[in-house]
């Protein structure tokens, strides 16, 4: 029987029966436990940023070819075949919220949650507000003023959840009508799910119908789009091949059924030449008129440049002036950001390198050419005081971070003509975050940055401007005298769009999720989160803590977080900016303890904490991981980190240069192989220890390397073997059955592999897996051993599945109420007997009971006579 079986029986004794019941049993170590349950609430990381996301730098990946290809046949779409299911229900687990995240005295707790990437308001009702999750699908609320909003998810069974674009359809004049457009705009390299093309409500978003136009949007990256009845127009930024003919601006004449490009060689045909298009702006008071930005031309003879349309997208005109064109540069720009206002005014910021200031902000009265007038940067003297002549001391306008390619939006003001509001990526430290906190607007933490500008205000090239005042943190801070909040408040850092509701606040989505700002004309608002019961984390890593009963993750945006309480859809953050690996273990030191390490990008602040059964903090330690033998530790974005399964004093750290051991949990480490460790597409790349007919086996690894390789340690003294299973590509999780370690399986992108000789030769296990799917895609893995039964597991873009040992290569699905967005890694607890997995963009949820859903005939457990008499007392 297991301590932890133990101390949970306990437990449900009344009053001081616990504490007899722990002493007689042996384990009165607990009494010494403090009942504190704070843990270290830490500011000023460095800033949230994605490396190595495919939008960062322009072009998204390669030029377009010239001249164009021929059409591509899209993937077929014909239905799946479902497989058989295995019973069960998985139930959310949260994020919803996370409190105490990357934002500053934000009303209630400081609550973040995950990427927002699109925002559509009811335009006469404030209390209905929807949003597009960046893969955690479209959402709704009846309550948006609400302190604490109630949000539902409307599309977790669609093939995608991974939205760009979202619109209401102004010929609806009940407003009930909406287009999402699919879209990857993950910070996390934009992974995410299949690029499906389009959904359409036409009640309010209780049902939906998934249109790809005739094959025609499939593997189209939807930026922008504008519905007008049986007229639909969207906006293409990148596509699979990513050639001309796939990107850039669509149109469709019956309602999304099929489409035509419209952009396209010089633009002879409808003014508007091939390229790719940022973004596709909407005039709300005359529907026909649409604006859009085109970059790329020049390699097929076009003009890049701003384009209007007065014909719903038919026909278009070039219309930006010489200094814009002059900005908008093929391998420079990486975004474009439009905005109209009520009266037709056009605002465009113009992104280059990532960067506002190494581009510029526009304005014209009607979108017309030649009536452009060039605004200031929203610079601020950063360092205090009078510039002078040194511009070192100017922090970039909203995005310091150089993460404008998709951390940027713009908004035109609903009242005043001549304002607008722009966000960008986080505050800096300082200039060049070289000074520390706080900064210039009174900022302590890497949050959010946004400005208020007025194009009536003369333009002056100083710094800071009169045009612009900052929206966040402290009033009339920075020398911009008439900017500020009332109580210092700040969202959370990356904003991506922002919308008025119809109350004319502001409501802004950023990769924290979605806030609201009061009085947003002046310093007398505030801002709130209203991110409610919101659950859009995006998931990289999970762990289980078996003492606790509690998940902890790793999240792309809001660093890591953990369950305040077991089942418990509340969070809290153990660290902020972009979370590491996260892993949890027994302690091997008191086994009525807990381990858990976790970190944020970087393996920085990697840190080793100790939780009593409660789940109170009992300490929490910094280990230094000195390395005492080999290369200096290549930490990567997200840097694997393994407990051994046999000896919990150990761990295995999946370097860029090879694997890192430690005995002494992390304190020292000695490098034991040279070859990289596999990160970012699955959280499961390590096995650090295992058994075989009850024998232990500390020294055993398996890891995913070097992309298409396992590389195989069986004892101290073997060393490295590097194999590649078959026809595998690259390795994206490894996983061995716990009560046998020659047991061992992969996955690549589309294929399952197992080896039942510790690696030495492999099969192809795949079997009737990609049935289910029009397009497979295997992110995660995992083992259930009970008894004599054994299932491996694997998460997909569109649910999890299950192959018993007999022959792993018939599969099953396994449970139902899953979301479809993509499951990045699966933990299974045999203590607690339950199946953990985490999504990227939809959080956690688990599955209670496992071993009795995957193996119904198998005879119950009999609970211990003793276990049972105590229980009895």
């Amino acid at each position: 029987m297991s301590v932890k079986t133990i101390v949970d029986a306990c437990k449900k004794l009344p009053g001081s029966g616990l504490t007899i019941c722990l002493v007689i049993l042996g384990v009165g170590a607990l009494l010494t436990v403090p009942a504190d349950r704070s843990f270290a609430q830490e500011t000023a990381y460095p800033p949230d940023d994605a490396p190595f996301a495919e939008v960062d730098s322009p072009p998204p990946l390669e030029q377009p070819s010239v001249p164009d290809l021929p059409p591509v046949t899209p993937p077929s779409t014909s239905p799946a075949t479902p497989l058989p299911a295995i019973t069960g229900t998985w139930i959310s687990q949260g994020p919803g919220p996370s409190r105490y995240g990357q934002v500053e005295n934000v009303f209630p707790d400081d609550e973040v949650s995950g990427a927002v990437h699109t925002l559509a308001a009811h335009p006469t009702d404030p209390d209905i507000l929807y949003l597009g999750g960046v893969n955690g699908g479209v959402w709704k609320t009846t309550n948006g003023t609400a302190t604490s909003p109630t949000w539902t998810p409307l599309t977790d069974t669609q093939a995608s959840l991974s939205i760009g674009a979202l619109e209401f359809d102004p010929a609806d004049a009940t407003h009930n009508t909406l287009w999402a457009g699919i879209g990857r705009f993950s910070s996390y390299s934009s992974r995410g799910g299949l690029r499906t093309g389009l959904l359409q409500t036409i009640d309010g978003g209780r049902t939906w119908s998934a249109l790809d136009g005739g094959g025609v949007l499939v593997d189209k990256n939807i930026s922008g789009i504008a519905p007008r009845g049986s007229i639909v127009v969207v906006s293409v930024n990148y596509a699979e091949p990513f050639t001309f003919g796939n990107i850039g601006i669509f149109r469709s004449l019956n309602g999304g059924s099929s489409f035509s490009q419209i952009s396209s060689g010089s633009g002879a045909g409808t003014g508007l030449p091939g390229g790719l298009s940022y973004d596709l702006a909407s005039h709300r008071n005359a529907p026909t008129v649409l604006y859009t930005s085109i970059v790329y031309a020049s390699l097929v003879g076009g003009l890049n440049g701003i384009y209007k349309s007065t014909d719903t997208g038919a026909t278009w005109t070039k219309v930006s002036s010489t200094a814009m064109d002059a900005l908008l540069i093929d391998s420079v720009t990486s975004n474009v950001e439009i905005s109209v206002g009520m009266s037709g005014t056009v605002h465009v910021a113009i992104l280059n390198y990532g960067q506002l200031r190494n581009g510029g902000v526009f304005q014209s009265p009607n979108g017309n050419a030649g009536t452009w007038v060039p605004m200031d940067i929203p610079l601020v003297n950063e360092a205090g005081g009078s510039v002078g002549t040194n511009p070192r001391y100017k922090a970039d306008a909203g995005v310091p971070g150089g993460q404008g390619a998709i951390h940027f939006s713009i908004l035109a003001d609903e009242t005043t003509p001549t304002v607008l509001y722009v966000g960008g990526d986080r505050q800096p430290a300082g200039y060049n975050d070289c000074c520390g906190f706080p900064n210039a607007l009174g900022a302590v933490d890497y949050s959010g940055r946004l400005f208020r500008g007025d194009a009536s205000v003369a333009a002056t090239g100083g710094v800071p401007s009169p045009q612009w005042k900052h929206l966040t943190h402290t009033i009339d801070a920075g020398s911009m005298i008439g900017g500020g909040t009332l109580s210092n408040s700040s969202p959370h850092a990356d904003s991506r769009e922002m919308v008025f509701d119809a109350n004319d606040d502001i409501i802004e989505g950023d990769d924290g999720g979605i806030y609201r700002r009061t009085s947003p004309q002046s310093n007398t608002g505030d801002w709130f989160s209203i991110n409610g019961n919101l659950q859009v984390t995006e998931q990289h890593d999970i762990a289980y803590d078996p003492i606790s009963d509690i998940i902890i993750s790793g999240n792309q945006d809001t660093g890591t977080t953990q369950q305040s309480a077991n089942g418990s859809s509340t969070w809290d953050s153990v660290s902020t900016a972009d979370g590491g690996d996260v892993a949890v273990a027994v302690d091997p030191a008191n086994p009525l303890q807990s381990v858990r390490y976790s970190s944020y990008q970087y393996l920085g602040a990697f840190r080793r904490r100790i939780y009593d059964a409660n789940g109170a903090l009992v300490s929490q330690s910094f280990p230094s991981l000195l390395v005492t033998s080999g290369s200096t530790l290549g930490t990567q974005f997200v840097t694997p980190v393994e407990v051994n399964q046999t000896d919990a004093t150990r761990l295995l750290i999946g370097g860029d240069n090879g694997l890192y051991e430690s005995l002494d949990q992390g304190t020292t480490i000695a490098q034991v192989s040279a070859t990289g460790v596999n990160s970012a597409d699955g959280g499961n790349m390590m096995v650090y220890g295992g058994k075989s007919e009850n024998v232990d086996n500390p020294d055993l690894i398996y890891a995913a390397v070097g992309g298409a390789k396992v590389a195989i340690r069986t004892s101290a003294a073997g060393g490295f073997s590097e194999v590649v299973p078959l026809t595998a590509g690259t390795i994206r999780g490894v996983i061995a059955d716990p009560e046998e370690w020659r047991s061992v399986f992969a996955i690549d992108a589309d294929q399952v592999f197992y080896s039942d000789d510790a690696g030495a030769t492999w099969s192809d296990i795949t079997g009737d897996l990609p049935t289910a799917f029009t397009t497979v895609v295997l992110r995660a893995i995992a083992y259930v051993r009970h008894g004599d039964d054994g299932a491996l597991i694997v998460g997909t873009n569109q649910g999890i599945y299950a192959a018993m040992e007999t022959d792993y290569t018939t599969w099953y699905q396994v449970g139902d109420g899953l979301p479809n967005a993509p499951v990045w890694d699966l933990i299974y607890d045999a203590t607690d007997d339950v199946l953990v997995a985490g999504t990227l963009g939809r959080g956690s949820w688990s599955l209670a009971d496992a071993s009795q859903h995957l193996f119904p005939t198998t005879p119950s457990v009999i609970v211990g006579p003793i276990l049972l008499l105590l229980l009895d007392s």
